[in-house]
């Protein structure tokens, strides 16, 4: 792997190579590899990169807490380190508004949680966070090496009959309430509950205040921007890719964007009743 090719680093790639590397020492345990660093690494350090992948490099550098600022990569490891992991990721962004922040909380906790519940991913989940003060804006990166969207709806018998496409899957995985495995709590409540709310309500909610959300499984990508789904065809990628940004200064309020996901979200599962 060659880091000294990437011109810029940010949450979301640095959760990527972490999950690629990771899986791959997963996978082939007896194999070698060598990993050649950019002449400048002190932003991979902080970001505990090579801690993540179990390497050591010196560092030459005074350590600041993070908190507030940016989340570690690392992979959360059980369904119990959940809470902490969204609590974590909400704390970088600048939302301002405590019912879109807990909103928000829960879906990124929903988000993080499903791979536990639906992928089988063997380096759990990666993820990744950071505010940029100059760009005012905020970047997330979840990442995991599972089945994919696709698998999971496949173990489903309900699905497994519609013989989805990989991006028939990523479709059927934003609509709202829409869930491979059973539900067990009520629409929003502060529990992480399988609801299947979770990427719907931060794609919704993102691309109401001006941020975007990507998704990849397999070899299908959405980037929801501008109020629209943008398509395209990926390098395959071995489970899930969710990555987000958010702006700090909305172009509507949050709680507003908030409120407008949750009715959509009610409507458009109405509307479908139990046509699935």
């Amino acid at each position: 792997m060659e880091l000294g090719a990437i011109r810029w680093i940010e949450a979301l790639p640095i959760a990527i190579l972490v999950a690629f590397v990771k899986d791959h020492q997963v996978r082939y345990p007896t194999t070698k590899g060598t990993i050649l660093v950019p002449e400048r690494y002190e932003y991979l350090q902080r970001m505990d990169f090579f801690k993540a992948i179990g390497a050591k490099l010196p560092e030459g550098f005074k350590r600041r807490d993070p908190a507030g600022r940016f989340v570690p990569v690392r992979a959360v490891e059980s369904s119990s380190g959940v809470h902490v992991a969204a609590e974590e990721i909400v704390q970088t962004l600048r939302i301002g508004d405590l019912d879109a922040e807990s909103t928000l909380r829960h879906c990124i906790g929903e988000i993080v949680d499903n791979v536990f519940v639906h992928s089988r991913s063997p380096v759990n989940a990666v993820i990744c966070a950071q505010h940029f003060p100059n760009a005012r804006r905020s970047q997330v990166g979840i990442v995991d090496t599972g089945i994919g969207f696709r698998g999971s709806f496949g173990e489903n018998t309900t699905f497994h009959r519609l013989h989805l496409g990989q991006r028939d899957a990523l479709v059927l995985g934003l609509a709202p309430f829409v869930t491979s495995k059973p539900q067990t709590g009520a629409p929003y409540e502060h529990s992480y509950g399988r609801l299947g709310v979770g990427l719907f309500i931060v794609a919704e909610v993102l691309d109401r205040v001006g941020g975007r959300f990507f998704l990849v499984s397999e070899g299908a990508g959405v980037d929801r921007r501008g109020g629209r789904h943008h398509w395209s065809s990926v390098k395959p990628w071995r489970g899930t890719i969710v990555g987000f940004e958010v702006p700090d200064e909305p172009l509507m309020s949050y709680q507003e964007a908030t409120r407008a996901a949750r009715d959509k979200a009610r409507e458009l599962s109405s509307s479908r009743g139990s046509t699935i």
